[in-house]
């Protein structure tokens, strides 16, 4: 429907009367009042009513003369009238409900539906607008569409399947479709632009950029926000951290992050899946609150098989919530169970050492009874031969080998010499733990053992700066493990030895005696573990772990662990506590076991980014092609190649790059050279949020725009006063039209013969001739 013609023709007066008016006026009262002298002095019989009607009649056609003088005439142009322009947002999310259905059961309009009543103007409105405006109207999404609409009625004219109302949007180009408008409304007169939308636009430049544009225009953006600013809740798993390779029998702890939007208050149930079984491993509820819409969530537990397990994390969807895909997170976890080596170095076989190599000589696999959990390797610097020759894992020395110390998964340092160990030998333990990802644990409970190891490489490897300058500790002085330590490590202690014994106590265990005080941590490590002194005082660390490379490094401040040896009847608590605490710090480890690895970076890519491979092959195998194959699959049965290119710098490692890749989960397959066992990776490409990813209307968003513009914007309970706020806007002339004169028509002509004929019929009558 088009409201208004294009052109229109604008007549305007024009007169050609080349006196000031001043002058002009002057002129006529002295004509008017020399004509009024003359006709009362003027002989004859007639009253001075008469006398005054005739001077009035002669004043007459003298003004009648001087008008037709001036040339007055009709000057015409043809104009075009300033455009109105109305751009209506037609995106997915305009399709949503806002509110809830009403008392009748009515279900609640759409925004689409509440635009229709927002733009359906009366009668009255619509003459109005006919006879100031020419009306484009758009449709715009990802692009602007020129489309009839309605006024009368708020419905656009073409319902067709074609029709941009019709069309399904992912994504929302707003500010985009706006600039485009901008550009073609170039050169035109246009009072104003009328936008109506929720302000939601998920691609392209923003709402604020095309009312920076409008403004250098000239054109003022009227906005009306449609919809509520809180529409939907949703929740959502998010920053998930959890190691990739574990061994049997450890505590596995997964953190993640729930977020909430657009909820007042709710409680959320997050839980741990196995998927391969379907059982529930651990579960957790949550409190969300507007003023609190991020929780960390733990969950943990323990893998009853080895091999890869794949476990999800998922956040229970709440009612009429859109998206619920968002609502959970999948992770893949290697589950190992093998042999771990250990090398433990104490100065003098004190009850800790003999407790521990007791446990670690003792222990086996989980998955293999009859297989021995721990290698032994121990030194027991003031041992006399006999002892070496005697105990079948007792080594004189430190083996000096760096190949040898590369084969050990752990090590274990209690109070030792530490100038019986050659630097040499302590440079290769170091890097052992950097490079090789072993673990290694200091049991140190006075200064001195702190102290001998200064100047030394393995200082390096401990978590501590410096300790308290405390006096020696008091023989009363005694110490409690705490069941909450105030570190915000994945993992501790305290969870992980009590994580499926609920009857254990920790309030029973024996007290420790002897505690090295420390003051200050390096950056980046973490407290596991704490005690608390019970003559009162605060929590002091007992167990701290930093980083060390690839590898992990401890501080066990005590050295009396083996009195836990008897709590709860059993050997137990100590058994599982020295089993998780070394299995935990040599994970690292895992990562160099297999020498064939395959890398995507990143993981998870958004569309559009290139996607990095990096290959790692044995040297015997690196040298059968300077390059190697990857297929890159889809579950769709997408399939493609790419070539990864050997690194001459270094051998055996290739890397290449893929690009221009869909959104989807892919995997990537070593197809060339052929393994064993094949090397695949997961990857997955996202694309941007998507048009129902969030719902809320941008009110903000709409206002800045129509301020940078010079235009103002409506909520959507104010957006019915459009239509007495539009500026008027200025017409544009396209053409003149011959004038139309005025002063020579007929119809003059009769008028002036007239009056004089009345005049000298008067006259006549009255005997003035």
């Amino acid at each position: 429907m088009n409201l208004q013609p294009v052109e229109s023709v604008e007549t305007t007066l024009l007169v050609q009367w080349p006196l000031p008016l001043w002058i002009t006026l002057v002129l006529v009262a002295m004509v008017g009042s020399l004509v009024a002298w003359l006709y009362l002095h003027e002989r004859g019989n007639a009253s001075r009513g008469w006398r005054l009607g005739l001077a009035a009649l002669r004043g007459i056609a003298l003004a009648l003369v001087l008008w037709m003088m001036s040339g007055w005439s009709w000057h015409r142009n043809r104009i075009q009238r300033p455009d109105l322009v109305i751009a209506v947002d037609v995106s997915d999310s305009m399709r949503t409900a806002d509110g809830s259905a009403d008392q009748t059961g009515r279900p609640a309009l759409t925004r689409l539906k509440r635009t229709e009543e927002l733009l359906s103007l009366s009668k009255g409105q619509l003459a109005q607008l006919q006879q100031q405006y020419h009306v484009r109207s758009f449709a715009v999404a990802d692009t602007a569409v020129v489309s009839e609409l309605d006024l009368s009625t708020g419905h656009w004219s073409d319902s067709s399947p074609s029709s941009p109302m019709m069309k399904a949007t992912n994504h929302s180009r707003l500010g985009d479709a706006l600039c485009q408008i901008i550009d073609q409304q170039a050169g035109r007169g246009t009072a104003a632009i009328l936008f109506l939308s929720d302000g939601i636009a998920t691609a392209g430049v923003t709402l604020s950029e095309a009312g920076r544009r409008a403004r250098l225009a000239g054109l003022p953006i009227h906005a009306v926000a449609v919809g509520q600013q809180h529409v939907r809740p949703d929740l959502r798993i998010g920053d998930l951290l959890a190691d990739q390779q574990v061994y049997l029998g450890d505590q596995v702890t997964l953190e993640a992050s729930v977020f909430a939007d657009d909820i007042t208050e709710t409680s959320a149930l997050v839980q741990l899946t196995d998927l391969a079984s379907g059982n529930i491993l651990d579960q957790q509820r949550v409190q969300l609150t507007d003023a609190v819409s991020q929780q960390s969530v733990r969950l943990s537990f323990v893998p009853d098989r080895a091999g890869e397990i794949a476990v999800r994390v998922q956040v229970q969807a709440l009612p009429n919530e859109l998206d619920t895909l968002n609502n959970r997170v999948e992770h893949r976890l290697l589950v190992n169970d093998r042999v771990i080596r250990v090398l433990m170095v104490f100065a003098e076989p004190s009850y800790e050492f003999r407790f521990l190599k007791h446990f670690l000589e003792r222990s086996t696999l989980l998955g293999a009874a009859a297989t021995k959990a721990f290698e032994l390797t121990s030194v027991l610097q003031a041992a006399d031969l006999e002892y070496i020759q005697q105990d079948s894992s007792a080594e004189r020395f430190v083996p000096s080998d760096p190949a040898a110390l590369a084969q050990f998964d752990a090590f274990v340092f209690g109070s030792m010499n530490s100038n019986a160990i050659p630097r040499s030998t302590q440079q290769a333990i170091v890097q052992s733990i950097i490079e090789g990802g072993a673990g290694c644990i200091f049991l140190l409970s006075d200064q001195r053992a702190f102290q001998s190891l200064n100047d030394w490489p393995l200082k390096m490897l401990l978590p501590t700066q410096t300790l308290a300058n405390l006096e020696t500790n008091s023989s009363t002085t005694q110490y409690q493990l705490s069941a909450q330590p105030s570190g915000r490590s994945s993992w501790s202690l305290p969870a992980v030895v009590l994580a499926d014994q609920s009857h254990w106590q920790l309030d029973m265990l024996p007290r420790l005696q002897s505690l090295l005080h420390i003051e200050s941590l390096k950056p980046g490590a973490q407290v596991l573990a704490e005690v608390r002194p019970t003559d009162g005082g605060q929590l002091r660390p007992l167990l701290v772990a930093q980083f060390a490379g690839a590898g992990r490094s401890a501080l066990l401040a005590t050295d009396e662990t083996y009195r836990w040896t008897g709590a709860f009847g059993s050997d137990r608590f100590h058994q599982q506590f020295w089993g998780q605490t070394l299995r935990w710090l040599c994970r690292g480890k895992l990562a160099t076991l297999n020498p064939s690895e395959l890398k995507a970076l990143p993981v998870q890519a958004p569309v559009g980014s290139p996607i990095s491979f990096q290959l790692r092959l044995p040297s015997t195998r690196a040298g059968v092609a300077e390059t190697a194959e990857l297929s890159i699959t889809r579950a769709d049965g997408y399939q493609r190649s790419i070539l990864l290119a050997n690194l001459p710098a270094h051998p055996g490692q290739f890397q290449g790059t893929v690009e221009k890749l869909e959104p989807g989960s892919y995997c990537g397959i070593l197809v060339q050279p052929a393994l064993a066992e094949p090397l695949s990776v997961d990857f997955s490409v996202t694309a941007p949020p998507g048009e129902l990813a969030q719902l809320r209307t941008d009110f903000l968003a709409m206002q800045e725009m129509a301020d940078l513009s010079g235009g103002c914007a409506y909520r959507d309970d104010s957006g019915h006063l459009w239509p007495s706020h539009l500026p008027p806007g200025n017409s544009t002339v396209v053409g003149s039209l011959p004038p139309l004169p005025i002063w020579n028509q007929p119809v003059v002509t009769l008028l002036l013969l007239f009056i004089l004929t009345a005049e000298w019929l008067l006259r006549r009558r009255m005997n003035m001739l």
